[in-house]
């Protein structure tokens, strides 16, 4: 059976579709369903063998054009002039020359031609300052003249000729940021391009993200440990010794795992505000309780990722303070004596719904199936452990975000339709995205099997998830609670 079958039938079950439905809507499901993706094989060499055996494997899960995929090969990275083209950015904070990076990661230098490292849909785009202030976070001073940060922004989006070659590279997609490239804009610049600002963006695919309009936030990193779990629970198997990996494949898996643990730390505050505003528009006590209990879940998720993070880098660090955001809704009781004709109550059922879906069914959709494939290679006991336990909570944590889609359906009344409608246009301009993402797929990288080994999954891997998630999980289970009275909630379907 596809991961995509299994994960599927055991979140229609907890969220409580009838088993006729789930039979229905299955059997659409197909491969052949798919649209098939190009892949990008100009300039490109022979893949090594363990990266050909890595996508080998994944045969059931992907298009059988993956077969014929061919990776760049790159020169070994091995010097540390950041002139460079085989430039290894330092392990440590303390040795990176001051001005270098805009942000601090080992093997995360943005400005040099190496691998992915963000482990979501990711890549770099070039525009005038005035096009990149269309996208500029709101209050972050600019660099160079050019918004240092970029976020999604829905209404200049759908106002936008994507097509025009002034936006070629740049995502649309609305879980985009972007952080200004200052050494490329530089570069570009004394080539003559003096009115332009480079950037390198990424799409958030892990988890819930703890969201400021369109801004994800994560707290900042510090020295301390308070965070890390027990070094023994992630430890390296005895025979097999971190210290035997090689130094950059180790400094990017030390770099994969210190996101996702920000990301962790920021969803518990995620599930706390969303328990407030639930709170306000009166939402029952299951929901409630299960949304405390998947906060409680991150805290576990959090402290394992930070004690990886640790292992590979040899750095002991964790989260600062994490600001505060205020709930999104106002809630009934506070619009009950200025709101007549119930418009406002109206907007915030479509909000609630919006943000919802946004955060809990896709984010939590798309990382239940990534760490569902990191499983399929990982080699590290530890690790295997984690995504274990992931991959059962990450899909309560999806059921659930359907089930309170659900309870906003029937609980909005008159609103109901009006949600259903805002909810279905979201999830296409998403879905759209999603799979424009693989029409273009990047070659295998080199490094995919000796990651896959530790439990992560390469960008290439993570774009065909996505896609498969939108196509085979997120659209039909929205489409299924359109049709479907879904009135008596089903058993519990991840324990």
């Amino acid at each position: 059976m596809r991961d995509t079958d299994l994960l599927r039938h055991r979140l229609w079950v907890q969220i409580g579709l009838p088993l006729a439905t789930i039979a229905l809507l299955s059997a659409c499901d197909d491969a052949a369903n798919v649209k098939p993706v190009k892949v990008d094989t100009a300039n490109t060499a022979k893949a090594p063998d363990a990266a050909k055996q890595h996508n080998a494997d994944d045969d059931d899960d992907e298009d059988d054009d993956d077969n014929d995929t061919k990776a760049a090969t790159k020169p070994a990275r091995t010097t540390t002039d950041s002139a460079s083209p085989g430039y290894v950015p330092p392990a440590r904070i303390d040795d990176i020359p001051a001005g270098e990076f805009d942000y601090f990661g080992p093997a995360r230098d943005p400005f040099t031609e190496h691998e992915e490292e963000d482990g979501c849909p990711a890549g770099d785009w070039c525009g005038t300052p005035e096009n990149a202030r269309k996208f500029a976070i709101q209050h972050v001073p600019e660099k160079m003249g050019c918004p240092s940060k970029i976020i999604s922004q829905p209404d200049v989006v759908n106002a936008l000729n994507k097509k025009d070659k002034q936006w070629d590279g740049l995502s649309f997609h609305p879980m985009m940021q972007g952080r200004l490239m200052t050494s490329v804009t530089t570069e570009k610049r004394a080539a003559g391009k003096t009115d332009i600002c480079c950037y390198h963006w990424f799409e958030y695919c892990s988890g819930r993200p703890l969201l400021d309009g369109e801004d994800m936030i994560v707290a900042e990193l510090r020295e301390g440990s308070s965070w890390s779990c027990d070094p023994a629970k992630v430890a390296a198997p005895e025979d097999r010794p971190d210290s035997a990996i090689d130094p950059s494949v180790r400094a990017r898996l030390a770099q994969m795992w210190v996101d996702d643990a920000l990301m962790e730390h920021a969803a518990i505050a995620a599930f706390e505000r969303a328990t407030l505003e639930l709170m306000a528009m009166a939402a029952p006590p299951s929901l409630l309780g299960e949304v405390q209990a998947a906060a409680s879940d991150e805290v576990e998720h959090a402290m394992h990722c930070f004690g990886l993070a640790a292992r590979f880098s040899g750095l002991a660090r964790e989260p600062g303070p994490l600001g505060s955001l205020e709930p999104r809704v106002r809630g009934l009781a506070a619009l009950a004596d200025h709101d007549p004709d119930g418009a406002e109550v109206g907007a915030d059922w479509i909000r609630l719904a919006i943000d919802t879906f946004v955060e809990g069914c896709v984010g939590e959709t798309i990382a239940t199936l990534i760490a569902r494939r990191a499983q399929r290679h990982c080699q590290d006991p530890a690790i295997l452990t984690l995504l274990e336990r992931i991959v059962d909570d990450e899909g309560r944590h999806a059921g659930l975000a359907w089930q309170t889609i659900q309870w906003i359906t029937e609980a909005s009344g008159k609103h109901s339709d009006a949600v259903l409608e805002a909810l279905s246009q979201q999830a296409q301009a998403m879905a759209n995205e999603a799979e424009r993402a693989c029409e273009q797929l990047p070659p295998a990288d080199p490094d995919a099997a000796a990651l896959g080994r530790y439990g992560r999954c390469d960008r290439r891997t993570e774009l065909l998830a996505r896609r498969d998630a939108w196509s085979q999980l997120i659209l039909p289970t929205l489409a299924a609670i359109a049709q479907t009275d879904t009135s008596e909630q089903g058993p519990e379907a991840w324990t």
